[in-house]
């Protein structure tokens, strides 16, 4: 069933509002979500058309809203116009994201460094020593 009403109040911030029905009675809430997509933001005092269904808790809300002077309302499911662009939109990086970055790739470098250097066997140095028949004494000396 089709109401009619005036937008009495309009968060704009938080997208949000409630609408007085012409023939009297409590307000409804309406959701930014409910009106069509037209570039065009609902502002206090639009006198709108629209139906009520209730939200997940049984409260009231207003759906599928237009303004009084507007053809058939769009529907809920309606198709959204599609825009293509041959080139992807540019990725912001920003100083944050790349502190982010070097901290994960500094803590996986320390991470895995330290499971190596645990895993290592220290084998001592050998220190070279030279046969029993070769030692010094044994050798002529020239005098």
């Amino acid at each position: 069933m089709q109401f009619n009403g005036t937008l009495k109040k309009w968060n704009a911030e938080r997208g949000f509002g409630f609408i007085a029905f012409t023939e009297g009675g409590p307000d409804v809430f309406v959701h930014i979500s409910a009106f069509p997509r037209d570039g065009r933001l609902p502002a206090a005092g639009d006198e709108l058309s629209f139906e009520i269904e209730p939200d997940r808790d049984g409260r009231k809300r207003a759906v599928r809203v237009q303004s009084q002077g507007d053809a058939a309302p769009l529907r809920a499911n309606a198709a959204k116009p599609v825009t293509l662009s041959r080139t992807p939109a540019p990725r912001k990086s920003g100083l944050r994201g790349g502190l982010i970055t070097l901290c994960i790739v500094a803590a996986v470098g320390w991470l895995v460094y330290t499971r190596y250097a645990s895993k290592l066997v220290h084998v001592p140095v050998a220190q070279e020593r030279t046969p029993a028949a070769m030692a010094p004494a044994d050798l002529p000396t020239a005098k």
